[in-house]
């Protein structure tokens, strides 16, 4: 059985871009090196990419953030490290709302087999990325869903919030859902 890694919206606009929260180029190397981790474990690896179309203006988040961002093609690339990680191999699942609907589908569907055969699909979730508050946050409950028996972890040094506020409430709430949050202090 594999651990599962999901990165979410670790992206050219959320990171070097204008829609950054503080410290987000920080988590870079984290992310990276948990990649490598799993690449070098045989574990599996998804993206998860906010993508927007180009009528943002019209969609019901351009009312809060009215600048376009993560346009397909333009802002929605991985940066950095994690940009030169991704392999053809890993499953990359494009959204545009802070959760995957398809990653859901694809954690049901492995939830469902494994339950076929007494077991659980993966030995953990590890979900990293951007933001604490929504988007990573999103996932996470969407991961804890479809596989409720899981370990689902987050590790505090590979996601950041728009402020140390946020981001306390944000691991408060991920330990409320019962995820196991690593290097949080």
């Amino acid at each position: 059985m594999k651990r599962l890694l999901v990165v979410v919206d670790f992206q050219k606009d959320f990171v070097g871009g204008f829609c950054t929260p503080e410290r987000a180029d920080e988590v870079d190397g984290c992310i990276a090196d948990k990649i490598r981790a799993y690449r070098d474990n045989g574990d599996k690896i998804i993206f998860i990419l906010d993508t927007r179309e180009t009528a943002y203006l019209n969609m019901q988040d351009s009312h809060v953030r009215p600048m376009p961002h993560t346009l397909d093609g333009i802002g929605n690339g991985l940066y950095g490290q994690v940009a030169e990680l991704r392999t053809d191999i890993d499953e990359v699942y494009f959204k545009a709302s802070f959760g995957s609907s398809d990653l859901f589908v694809r954690l049901m569907k492995a939830q469902k087999v494994a339950a076929s055969m007494g077991v659980l699909p993966f030995v953990s979730i590890e979900v990293a990325g951007l933001s604490a508050t929504r988007c990573l946050l999103s996932n996470v409950v969407i991961a804890r869903t479809a596989c409720p028996e899981v370990p689902v972890i987050v590790d505090a040094r590979c996601t950041v919030a728009r402020d140390e506020d946020s981001m306390r409430k944000a691991l408060d709430i991920l330990a409320e859902l019962r995820v196991d949050v690593l290097n949080a202090d």
